[in-house]
């Protein structure tokens, strides 16, 4: 499902059929359930359930207090806290074209605001839930993307400590050949001695970064020419190959994609993870 990656973990939005569903009433399957990933353990688990919808596009708001994230067949984004309970749902008006969380709230972009036009709007999440004010506008016909947003501030490692506990809803499970990780340094040491302290490395999937390819049974993982299963299949990949990262993730019919490059040099569009039948296989792992 669709993952966001941060400095806190990730979200990711997967098909669990230990929590209450309705995935049978879905054409494809159902993404009930937003999990938390944590790299310092290597395990997910769930912190909050939609028995009757399916999830897309969660993302990181507030300095990672909360967490946006849509719906369907609603179509309205809500907001999360991390004990798995809602702060509150957006206008219904509110159409978002990409989003990204910064330390008071988010920003999106839209073309509600002007038609024709990309308008950049600013959340502000400590104050209440709205459509947000717009801080620029884009000439007509113009498409701009949020390239990086976040906080600047050095001292933001050591916050996450303050941050709340997430609800956890059933057992954690591992990320295949995943091994937990030393605490993270924020937790060893104290603010001053954080410029002599060794980095620690996380493991999660991200430009740039490597990849093993996942499968079961002796299948092979497709690479199509776009982000979607209506693109020609490039070429197939089995399973232990190593790839790189080059573009993503992209979301497209409940699935999401990655522009990977083979050792040979093939690129192409592959897909995170599958749901076979109601098992859920991560096809793209992070490392080594």
């Amino acid at each position: 499902g669709d993952v966001l990656v941060g400095v806190i973990g990730a979200v990711i939005v997967v098909y669990l059929v230990r929590l209450t569903n309705h995935s049978a009433e879905f054409t494809f399957f159902q993404a009930n359930a937003l999990h938390i990933y944590d790299p310092f353990q290597g395990t997910r688990f769930p912190f909050y359930n939609a028995p009757e919808e399916t999830l897309y596009s969660p993302r990181f708001i507030q300095n990672g207090e909360l967490i946006l994230v849509n719906g369907d067949p609603s179509g309205q984004w809500r907001i999360l806290r991390r004990d798995g309970n809602a702060v509150g749902t957006l206008p219904s008006t509110v159409t978002i074209n990409a989003v990204a969380g910064v330390p008071d709230g988010f920003i999106y972009t839209t073309d509600t605001f002007t038609p024709g036009a990309t308008t950049l709007v600013y959340v502000n999440t400590r104050d209440g839930l709205d459509a947000g004010i717009p801080v620029w506008t884009s000439a007509s016909n113009a498409a701009p993307v949020i390239a990086w947003a976040g906080n600047t501030d050095t001292t933001a490692v050591t916050a996450q400590a303050a941050l709340p506990a997430w609800a956890q809803l059933a057992e954690p499970i591992y990320a295949p050949g995943a091994t937990p990780l030393p605490t993270p340094v924020s937790a060893q040491v104290s603010p001053g001695q954080l410029q002599n302290a060794t980095p620690v490395v996380t493991s999660f999937l991200a430009v740039g970064r490597l990849a093993t390819v996942n499968t079961t049974q002796g299948d092979q993982l497709n690479m199509r020419f776009g982000p979607g299963t209506s693109f020609e299949i490039l070429g197939k990949l089995p399973a232990g190959v190593l790839v790189t990262l080059l573009d993503g993730p992209r979301f497209a019919e409940g699935l999401t994609w990655w522009k990977i490059r083979s050792s040979s040099g093939l690129e192409g569009w592959a897909v995170e993870s599958v749901n076979d039948n109601g098992t859920q296989i991560q096809t793209l792992i992070p490392g080594p």
